[in-house]
């Protein structure tokens, strides 16, 4: 039995089909004889290429039923919705990426979203896009008094820079001041006027819907903002799952992940934790995300200081909680504005390359205990991907596959490594899904 770890090929996710074999009273003649009996015996099935080849059945039952006959289907993926959660701190318009310190992160990111949107909507394809911003301010902005550097606010209050703009803020000993704010240390300790509540990021200032739609209103709403503080990434990415998951029952034909654009550590909710402590938190609601019912997958794009290993390292960490492997990190010394629209055609190919529809043959549904997933490396011959329980059982070497829905399964998901492997540069694989033989389970170790 070869597995995922061999050289596999790979075309864009687009391009893989999906082979149904539907169990049949094909006779022997048919697809090169009949099954031999006893544990571990073959039978006979039909390569995607319609000639004859034998497949080992499960190693835990003989396999003694009729022939399988082909019925061939291409494999489709899902339409893809993404939820983008855009990191409005203040470092992304203080932090310039230009030798003449003219363009902010701030800026740049803008100009990406906006170029892969008019893209999307040129090609037409099928993709919806919503957004909000993190921090959300508990008073608004606008109804703050600005003050000049150095300038003393009334009531002894501090005059704060935010970002693009001066404003006074409120000083405070404990954060039983500042209402549903955070006391924070900038220097001085002031109420830092960022919301800490998950429910406000749960509401999209822009819901999703076909980019062609709603392009205008996301670049609107970005224009339309300012960076202002800090960081609170936990709550932020909280609500924007919450969103998700509350978005895909009604949308059970697409596809629902969750885009954290962010330009680095969380810093607050609360303030009173450490850096390594809030990238945990942040890791443990990536990983809920994912575990969750439905399960939503975090995206994380990355726009670091040069050489800023550990927030980095925090960012992949977050992206493998989130089920997404690593972040794309970018990096402002680069054309940021073309990586990110880079950065966003990446996480459109990963988040649909790697799960597929299950196929419905001219039986119906299939008997989910009789499917095998299978692939061929540039028109060889057909090798299996072992079937594993769920995501937690995924080999880090032989791959898997698995369900989406341990009770209500509607598609086929690659495990990592299995994914990794089948996007190889340079490769084209066939991925073939087999009906009507026992599944064949990961073996034990």
């Amino acid at each position: 039995m070869l597995s995922p770890r061999q050289t596999v090929t790979v075309l864009s996710a687009l391009g893989l089909f999906v082979s149904l074999v539907a169990c049949g009273s094909s006779s022997s003649d048919d697809a090169g004889g009949a099954a031999s009996g006893g544990k571990g015996g073959s039978g006979g099935t039909m390569l995607l290429d319609g000639s004859a080849m034998d497949v080992n059945t499960s190693s835990d039952a003989p396999y003694d039923g009729p022939v399988c006959g082909a019925e061939s289907h291409k494999g489709e993926t899902y339409p893809l919705d993404m939820y983008v959660m855009m990191d409005q701190s203040g470092s992304m318009i203080s932090g310039k990426i230009d030798a003449a310190s003219t363009i902010s992160k701030w800026k740049a990111v803008t100009d990406g979203l906006s170029s892969f949107f008019q893209n999307i909507a040129t090609s037409k394809e099928d993709i919806g896009a919503g957004i909000q911003f993190f921090p959300l301010p508990v008073v608004p902005i606008s109804s703050l008094t600005k003050c000049q550097q150095g300038v003393q606010c009334s009531g002894g209050n501090q005059c704060l820079h935010t970002g693009d703009q001066w404003i006074c803020v409120k000083p405070c000993a404990t954060s039983a001041e500042c209402g549903s704010a955070e006391c924070v240390d900038a220097g001085v300790m002031i109420c830092a006027n960022d919301s800490c509540n998950a429910a406000d990021y749960a509401k999209p200032e822009v819901a999703i819907g076909p980019i062609a739609s709603t392009k205008d209103a996301v670049l609107a709403a970005m224009a339309g903002h300012t960076p202002m503080l800090y960081t609170p990434t936990g709550p932020a990415l909280t609500g924007a799952i919450q969103y998700a998951q509350s978005y895909a029952p009604a949308h059970k034909d697409r596809k629902v992940i969750v885009v954290l654009a962010t330009d680095g550590q969380p810093t607050e909710c609360p303030a009173t934790l450490t850096t390594p402590q809030l990238v945990d938190q942040v890791k443990q609601v990536a990983a809920n995300g994912l575990a969750g019912t439905p399960s939503i997958e975090t995206f994380v794009v990355g726009v670091v200081k040069f050489g800023d290993a550990e927030a980095t390292a925090s960012l992949h960490a977050i992206a493998a909680a989130g089920g997404t492997k690593e972040a794309v990190v970018l990096e402002p010394q680069q054309d940021l504005a073309a990586k990110f629209a880079d950065a966003l055609v990446k996480i459109k190919g990963d988040a649909l390359s790697c799960e597929y529809k299950i196929p419905v043959g001219d039986g119906g549904k299939p008997d989910l205990g009789k499917v095998n997933v299978n692939y061929k490396i540039n028109s060889g011959s057909t090798q299996t991907v072992y079937h594993v329980q769920d995501a937690s059982k995924c080999d880090a070497t032989l791959g898997g596959w698995y369900y989406d829905s341990a009770t209500d399964p509607k598609s086929i998901k690659l495990c990592p490594a299995t994914c990794a492997e089948f996007h190889k540069a340079g490769q084209t694989v066939d991925l073939g899904i087999q009906i009507g033989c026992l599944t064949q389970n990961m073996p034990p170790k």
